[in-house]
């Protein structure tokens, strides 16, 4: 049986524990897998219009917050498109990295004078110029519809905005209605050790790998990568808490650590 004696900040149940409260067999390491992060939705934006107010922009259209016409709430957005024209309205930027993960969500419906609908997913550079525009047909209806989309930042995007665009038949003005929208981030949790290093990148897809200097701050009764990499060949049993992980001989993550370089671990 071996200790981590740099290991004072482990809690169990709520109750903190020293480490003479525990310890850990690593003849087991075998059987445990320790999860870096999960999986989580981080809401950037949303917009039910339920304070009479609309934050979008409108082009080649005019847009009124209404009551008549609602998915929820009280209020949604009437947006007016001339007779026989195209217009558009915009959701404010959102901040983005390339290869993250959004995910995105609406509730719209259309009266008789709209002949074509789309959404597009605007990407931006950081200077401000469009690097893409991602095109999603909608089916016009009189009736509510709730679409839903996940698409992945392209590389160089900054970020990101939605577009609801509009074409009106020749002999009347087209009306579209929107309500309930979202913007949600998916992805990791992003972490950083004491001096504000990313252990973790947010992005899924991605693996944000230790250096060897970061490995100064695990006890040295931890065993060492070699031994790891070994004993970690075929996890089957999931402990939550803090400590390396190894992908192969050369590539680790790490969970988080107290800004004093200690090891921070819950146990359960």
């Amino acid at each position: 049986m071996s200790r981590f004696p740099g290991l004072n900040l482990l809690q169990v149940g709520g109750q903190k524990l020293t480490p003479r409260d525990w310890s850990l067999d690593f003849e087991k390491l075998q059987n445990i897998d320790i999860p870096l992060s999960s999986v989580q939705r981080t809401r950037v934006y949303e917009q039910g219009f339920e304070e009479g107010e609309s934050d979008l922009i409108a082009s080649g259209c005019t847009q009124t917050v209404q009551s008549m016409e609602v998915y929820a709430g009280s209020y949604a957005l009437q947006v007016t498109v001339p007779a026989g024209s195209t217009g558009y309205v915009e959701t404010p930027t959102r901040p983005v990295s390339p290869g993250q993960r959004v995910t995105f969500g609406f509730a719209h419906k259309e009266d008789e004078n709209v002949e074509d609908v789309k959404l597009i997913v605007v990407w931006y550079r950081a200077s401000g110029g469009i690097i893409d525009a991602e095109e999603y047909a909608l089916t016009p209806s009189t009736e509510w519809q709730v679409d839903a989309r996940t698409v992945v930042a392209p590389a160089h995007a900054a970020y990101m905005a939605l577009r609801m665009q509009a074409t009106a038949k020749a002999g009347a003005d087209g009306n579209v209605y929107l309500d309930e929208m979202t913007i949600d981030l998916v992805g990791q949790i992003l972490r950083t050790d004491g001096r504000g290093r990313v252990l973790i990148n947010l992005d899924e897809d991605s693996v944000g790998l230790a250096k060897e200097a970061t490995l100064s701050a695990l006890s040295d009764k931890f065993p060492d990568k070699v031994a790891l990499a070994d004993n970690l060949a075929n996890p089957t049993t999931t402990v939550s808490g803090v400590a390396l992980r190894g992908f192969d001989g050369n590539h680790w993550m790490r969970l988080r650590v107290a800004s004093d370089g200690k090891l921070l671990a819950q146990l359960g």
